[in-house]
């Protein structure tokens, strides 16, 4: 695995099958040729672009007949929208993919990983841990499986990740953060997505030390991300948070500022949601309810329309009394019991 794992940063999710692979009409040298550019499109953060491109792709595939290489396409751009912040749209892309491309041609192949890959990731955000375990299971047997398909950037090392966090959400915190701690250091290895990639193996870590009480270690996350991505507004939440531990509150509102904003963006968009609820959180203790109801309702709205509930179950326990807050909308419902029950779940797991 380690071997495979240091090939791993030199495809991309639309990489990986020369033309006329997979035995389907057409030589696919065109479709292969625009999957080729989306890869440098990625590497260069240029998500429109590499949007653009993907679907590109996926129309000249279908129009050549070549139901690999759109399903290819269609998985590439599940990628894109989960760096965009949207798990719901990816993993409805990534299981569409799975139902277009020709069963016999698709399994075991790079487009199975990354399909497998983003429905895990999916789960971890949606806060289904055993799920998530499941589809890195998957991820594992489709890359055993010979001969071994060459292997997605990021794909190895971040399901590392993925498995680390789901121990860590199922009750296993001390193993779970060692997991975390030693997977964020695979990820640190320059592959094409590394950026986000790096920043969503921090993020995670970040809320598990934080999760624990465990100050100085996510002080230490803080600052290996601040290294590697400069100010982001990931690395700004996560700076916030040793401040609002201690009380120091105008420090930690000084650091969320430009990330509530909009001046300075998440490599994980997440991570805004992450800022509303903090930022919620110190509006509480002030006696600011009415602030803090605002800043809460905006994170809902995020999770509900992204999926990503991940933000919302980890919240501060101040924060949960205002998950069931009646300024949210009615057809919400049933969107924020699921979370509450999700918030109960967890907090059973966690040390008192």
């Amino acid at each position: 695995l380690r071997v495979r794992a240091a090939r791993l940063g030199r495809l991309g999710p639309a990489g990986g099958d020369p033309p006329g692979s997979r035995g389907e009409p057409g030589d696919g040298t065109a479709v292969v040729d625009v999957l080729s550019r989306v890869d440098h499109a990625l590497a260069a953060g240029r998500w429109d672009e590499a949007e653009s491109l993907a679907r590109a792709a996926g129309a000249e595939a279908a129009r050549q007949g070549n139901s690999y290489l759109e399903a290819r396409a269609v998985v590439t751009l599940g990628v894109v929208g989960s760096l965009r912040g949207d798990v719901t749209g990816s993993v409805a892309l990534a299981r569409r993919a799975a139902e277009i491309a020709p069963s016999d041609r698709w399994r075991g192949t790079v487009g199975d990983a990354y399909a497998c890959f983003l429905q895990g990731y999916g789960a971890l955000l949606g806060f289904r841990p055993e799920e998530c375990l499941r589809w890195v299971a998957e991820v594992d047997r489709v890359m055993a499986v010979p001969p071994a398909p060459p292997e997605p950037p990021g794909v190895v090392s971040v399901l590392g990740v993925l498995r680390a966090a789901a121990r860590f959400d199922l009750g296993e915190h001390r193993a779970g953060l060692a997991a975390l701690t030693a997977a964020r250091a695979d990820v640190d290895t320059g592959h094409l997505l590394g950026r986000p990639m790096l920043a969503f193996a921090a993020a995670l870590e970040h809320g598990a030390a934080a999760a624990l009480g465990m100050r100085a270690h996510a002080c230490t996350v803080a600052e290996w991300a601040h290294a590697r991505l400069g100010g982001t507004g990931d690395v700004l939440v996560m700076q916030a948070w040793g401040p609002a531990a201690i009380g120091r509150d105008d420090a930690a509102r000084e650091r969320l500022r430009p990330v509530l904003d909009g001046s300075v963006p998440c490599a994980v968009p997440w991570m805004r949601t992450e800022a509303e609820l903090l930022d919620g959180a110190l509006a509480l203790r002030t006696g600011n309810a009415a602030h803090a109801r605002r800043a809460v309702a905006r994170a809902v709205a995020d999770a509900a329309t992204t999926g990503i509930l991940r933000p919302l179950v980890t919240a501060p326990p101040d924060i949960g009394a205002l998950l069931a807050d009646p300024v949210h909308p009615p057809d919400r419902a049933e969107f924020l019991r699921a979370v509450r029950a999700l918030r109960a779940a967890r907090d059973r797991t966690l040390p008192g």
